[in-house]
C-alpha cells in the first residue's frame, strides 16, 4: 500500500472503518471525504472520552471542547449525581461519557429527532450504559427531577451560521445548531423551564457560544440562579455552570 497516495482523513478512514485494506466501499468514502463530508460521519463513530459513539442518524458531531468540559465536570464533581438528564443529547455522547464516570447515576436522555433517540439507545448498547432515551421537545415529555442537568443546545446566532465552514453547515444538522437571531432563542427557553425539574442545590452545565458568557449568565442568573463561566482548554468562555436554589415562590414539579 503506497501510503503517499492518501491524505491523513484518509489514513486515518483506512485504519479506523477498513483495518488498513483498501477496497472499493474505502474508495466510495474516500470520495466522500474529497466532497467535503466530515471524516467522523464517513467513519460512523467518534471517541468521546471513554465511550465510542455512533453517529448513525448524523447528529452533531462532538466536539474536543465539548469533550474537556464533560472530563472536567467528571473530575470536580465532588460526589455522583442521584439523576441526570442529558437534554439536546443529540448522539447521547455528554450523558454516556458522564454515566460511565458515574455508574449509580440514573440518567435520562432527551432529544427532539426521533432518530437520535435510536443513536442514543445505540449507544447505551455499545458502551454498557443503562438511561432511559425520550423524544422530547425540550422538557415537554420529562418528568420528574433531577440533580444534574447537561446540555449542548443549539446557540449559534444567524450571522455566526453564515460563517461556518462548509463541512459544517453543508453536513451537520441545522436544528443542532441555530440558536435563532443571537443565537439564544433555545437557550432561553430552557432557563425558563428548569427550574420544575431541579432539586435543592442541583446544577446545570450549559455549553455556550465563546461570545455568550454575559448574557448567559444574566439569563440564569435573573432565573434565580447562581452561575459562573468556565473557560476551555483554548481559553475561551464555554460553559455555563448554575446552581439552582429552591426559592419559596417556586414550587418545582415532581410529577
Amino acid at each position: 500500500m503506497n501510503e503517499n497516495r492518501y491524505t491523513l482523513d484518509e489514513l486515518w478512514l483506512l485504519s479506523e472503518k477498513y483495518h488498513g485494506t483498501p477496497t472499493d466501499t474505502f474508495e466510495a468514502d474516500r470520495k466522500r471525504l474529497r466532497e467535503g463530508e466530515p471524516l467522523a460521519y464517513v467513519i460512523g463513530s467518534i471517541p468521546f472520552l471513554n465511550a465510542s459513539i455512533a453517529l448513525t442518524s448524523k447528529p452533531l458531531i462532538p466536539r474536543p471542547e465539548t469533550e474537556w468540559w464533560v472530563e472536567h465536570l467528571i473530575n470536580t464533581r465532588t460526589r455522583p449525581p442521584e439523576r441526570m438528564l442529558d437534554l439536546c443529547a443529540g448522539s447521547g455522547a455528554i450523558g454516556i461519557a458522564l454515566a460511565q464516570a458515574f455508574p449509580t447515576t440514573a440518567l435520562t436522555s432527551s432529544d427532539i429527532i426521533e432518530a437520535h433517540i435510536k443513536t442514543i439507545k445505540e449507544n447505551y448498547a455499545h458502551n454498557d450504559v443503562q438511561g432511559i432515551a425520550i423524544k422530547s421537545n425540550l422538557f415537554e415529555k420529562i418528568a420528574g427531577t433531577f440533580d444534574l442537568v447537561v446540555t449542548n443546545p443549539p446557540y449559534i446566532s444567524d450571522e455566526r451560521m453564515e460563517a461556518l465552514p462548509p463541512s459544517v453547515s453543508l453536513f451537520e444538522p441545522h436544528e443542532a445548531l441555530s440558536g435563532g437571531s443571537d443565537g439564544l432563542s433555545l437557550i432561553r427557553t430552557i432557563i425558563k423551564g428548569l427550574p420544575r425539574h431541579l432539586t435543592e442545590n442541583a446544577e446545570v452545565w450549559m455549553e455556550v457560544d465563546d461570545q455568550q458568557g454575559d448574557a448567559v449568565t444574566r439569563l440564569f442568573e435573573e432565573a434565580g440562579f447562581t452561575t459562573h463561566i468556565l473557560l476551555d482548554q483554548y481559553e475561551l468562555p464555554r460553559v455555563a455552570v448554575a446552581q439552582w436554589k429552591h426559592h419559596d415562590h417556586e414550587h418545582p414539579s415532581r410529577d
